[in-house]
């Protein structure tokens, strides 16, 4: 089914009733009632590679498919998206207050760190943040970190999310950095993602001159 640019979800619902392995790598996007169809699938793989976009209401749907996603280079960014819909009914509410009101209390910061999964924390609707709570998503143990709403950080919150131990700490959506924001970045030791390339070269320019 690799060669398949449109899928029907009419044919999707015939196909989700199979269970051997489902690639759909021609799909370059999905519709709503494609990714609701998908989420029925019986089998345990299911490969969409080359999806350019998933949306909130797509990622809800495909959180409730049991097996494994492949969805190749943006595979973690996609995953970690749908992973925010599932776990236990403490996490979802947690999950969706973030998107309805764009922050959270340190009380909520913290229990929402407890129960991510390894695999990442993926808050791209956070859009404000306090020191504190910059000072325990710092403390988050897994794999990767999104932060994509959040535009400024102060001095004490860029040096808080620079212990954060895992391989990639995103924040594409920064506007502006000082000198010392940007040194404090540049102490991350794993993958940072900052979108403006201004501000990205800053903090890189820094670590060149520290090595």
């Amino acid at each position: 089914m690799e060669g398949l640019t449109e899928l029907p979800v009419a044919q999707a619902e015939k196909l989700c009733r199979h269970q051997c392995g489902l690639g759909l790598d021609g799909l370059t996007k999905l519709t709503d009632p494609l990714a609701e169809a998908l989420s029925g699938y019986q089998g345990m793989f299911l490969g969409i590679r080359n999806l350019s976009e998933l949306t909130d209401n797509q990622a809800r749907s495909l959180a409730n498919y049991n097996g494994m996603i492949n969805f190749g280079a943006n595979g973690d960014y996609f995953l970690s998206k749908v992973l925010s819909y599932q776990g236990s009914a403490e996490l979802k509410a947690l999950h969706e207050t973030v998107r309805k009101t764009g922050s959270l209390t340190d009380a909520e910061t913290q229990t929402l760190v407890q129960l991510a999964p390894y695999s990442g924390l993926f808050l791209p609707g956070l859009v404000s943040l306090s020191d504190r709570q910059a000072e325990i998503l710092g403390g988050y143990t897994g794999y990767k970190l999104y932060l994509d709403g959040l535009t400024e950080l102060t001095d004490n919150q860029t040096k808080s999310l620079a212990q954060y131990q895992g391989s990639l700490l995103s924040l594409p959506g920064l506007t502006k950095l000082t000198d010392r924001q940007a040194e404090n970045l540049a102490a991350f030791e794993h993958g940072l993602y900052i979108k403006n390339e201004k501000l990205s070269r800053k903090v890189q320019d820094i670590r060149f001159k520290q090595d």
